[in-house]
């Protein structure tokens, strides 16, 4: 009986973005730990891809871990400018404002509204 092998496990984390090779990965109730859980968006609220954002295949995430090995932030530096690494806490604060996001050719993803948590001031770009 043929058996399949996994030689690279890749995550992508923000939409667009480039991935993350993994050495293991935890899996969550919605698959991979991370994957596709982050998104840039507008000050319009519309989601960023690489049809209006190209640039964005040249950020590349990385995370953030705590002395136990668990990721405290998502961290996005730049293949091609030289930038400062913005930090994101993974950690939800109810203090940062939840906005309606959307595609700018539909209006949900997988028959649902997108709903995202503002990063704020510091995930700003421009």
């Amino acid at each position: 009986m043929a058996h399949a092998v996994v030689r690279e496990l890749l995550v992508y984390p923000v939409k667009s973005c480039q991935g993350i090779s993994l050495p293991q990965a935890h899996i969550a109730p919605t698959g991979i730990e991370f994957d596709r859980s982050f998104a840039v968006f507008d000050s319009d609220n519309f989601v960023q891809d690489l049809r209006v954002q190209p640039k964005l295949a040249t950020l590349k995430p990385s995370f953030a871990r705590d002395g136990d090995g668990h990721a405290t932030h998502l961290l996005l530096d730049s293949t091609e400018v030289d930038m400062p690494t913005l930090r994101a806490p993974l950690a939800q604060d109810p203090a940062r404002e939840i906005v309606q996001v959307s595609d700018r050719f539909k209006n949900k993803w997988w028959g649902m509204a997108l709903q995202a948590r503002c990063c704020g001031a510091e995930a700003a770009i421009g």
